[in-house]
């Protein structure tokens, strides 16, 4: 990077991120808020760490919505976004769709 900074490059836009309760996604969406997006962010089960992550972007004055879903299930992906549509007055529908997989071998 040219250590330019990019913080509000992203303002007044919206970015949607799977997997983002932990890890890779979770710090994928804390750059996306120091860069300015508002987010919706998703967890497949664990309410309590995506709700933290939710809690730690509107530390950064940035809003957040949080939503559990399964991506493989399709009804739960379209419940995703029906959820997040739910807070159209608080955000809009995202600009930006970053998916994060984590694939596990079976066993």
């Amino acid at each position: 990077m040219s250590g330019e900074s990019t913080e509000n490059t992203l303002k007044g836009q919206v970015a949607l991120v799977t997997g983002s309760s932990r890890r890779i996604g979770r710090s994928v969406a804390l750059r996306l808020a120091h860069a300015g997006a508002d987010l919706v962010v998703h967890a497949a089960t664990s309410r309590a760490e995506i709700e933290g992550v939710a809690r730690e972007i509107e530390a950064l004055g940035r809003r957040s919505v949080a939503v559990l879903g399964d991506v493989t299930s399709e009804s739960d992906v379209l419940k995703m976004f029906d959820r997040s549509e739910e807070h159209t007055s608080e955000l809009q529908s995202p600009d930006h769709l970053v998916c994060r997989l984590l694939l596990e071998k079976k066993k």
